[in-house]
């Protein structure tokens, strides 16, 4: 679980294995182990099939239902985004499983999925319901992984919905939990998300210096990930912040047009490794080439302001 949190995959899987050999014939160690070794799976984008798992069959009872719930739930905490519609379909029939159980931590969890899909399906209102709801229920679980993952979560809706400057301080000040839970408690180190979207968050009310700060930490752990998406968005916040200086400080001339363009083919390239559309980022390149004015700058370039 440990190596879970850090991104360390291959590492998690090994120690199942050892685990799940050493469980002493019980039944429910091995199925234990098995549901993070589902997890661990799922974080890597593969989704064996429950039922070829040897020791989650062998449990019966209500603690066998249970564990069958939870072994559903560590698939779905990584659901497939190219088929948003069947993914809801799925957890939304885990709510309904972990009600009946009643199951407070797997509703939680299942919630926390269900929002992040919303999110992704643009029914923005939805996943906010959902993922208030996921962190209502996993602060009286204690689970603070995946609270912290919540919390981010609800920020980054806030975010993507935010109509004003009090919104996005709203959604900023959810991230900046997020990542307190995460430097108390040594959680949350298997991402760089939340200092991606705080930085885009200082950007859009324009704090550059702050946002320059959360790049910094993001850099911190992409160093310890080998994970082309998360350095993929570090890049791309990089090279938004060199767009919104250039504004800012130029007169809306992009005297630094090599150097943002640099970073957006280098966010890219990673985009691409990681198996993901780069359809955005090169809508940006081409809006730098235009010598466009970035999104996230309010009101008129500083220079203008002086004139």
């Amino acid at each position: 679980m440990i190596r879970l949190e850090q991104g360390r995959i291959e590492e998690g899987l090994s120690l199942i294995q050892s685990a799940k050999k050493s469980s002493a014939g019980s039944d429910l160690l091995g199925a234990v182990a098995e549901i993070v070794e589902l997890r661990l799976y799922a974080r890597r984008g593969e989704y064996p099939d429950v039922e070829d798992c040897e020791y989650l069959g062998r449990c019966g009872g209500n603690i066998g239902k249970a564990l069958a719930i939870r072994a559903s739930i560590a698939q779905a905490l990584a659901p497939d985004f190219e088929n948003l519609g069947l993914a809801i379909e799925n957890i939304r029939g885990l709510t309904l499983r972990s009600e009946a159980a009643p199951d407070i931590n797997g509703l939680g969890n299942a919630y926390n999925a269900l929002g992040v899909l919303f999110r992704r399906a643009g029914e923005f209102e939805l996943a906010q319901k959902c993922l208030r709801y996921a962190a209502t229920l996993l602060i009286a679980s204690f689970d603070l992984p995946t609270l912290q993952a919540a919390l981010f979560n609800l920020g980054h809706t806030l975010c993507k919905q935010a109509a004003d400057d009090g919104h996005l301080r709203e959604a900023l000040s959810l991230i900046e939990l997020d990542r307190e839970i995460c430097a108390t408690f040594g959680l949350g180190r298997d991402s760089a998300q939340g200092e991606v979207v705080a930085g885009i968050i200082c950007l859009q009310l324009g704090d550059l210096a702050a946002a320059e700060r959360w790049l910094a930490a993001g850099r911190e752990i992409i160093a310890t990930l080998n994970s082309d998406y998360n350095k993929a968005e570090v890049e791309r916040l990089h090279a938004r912040i060199l767009w919104v200086r250039s504004w800012t400080e130029n007169r809306g001339i992009p005297k630094d047009i090599d150097a943002i363009l640099a970073k957006l083919r280098e966010a890219l390239d990673l985009t691409s490794r990681a198996g993901f559309p780069g359809n955005d980022i090169e809508h940006e390149m081409a809006l730098v080439r235009r010598g466009e004015r970035p999104k996230w700058v309010s009101g008129p370039p500083e220079a203008e302001r002086r004139g």
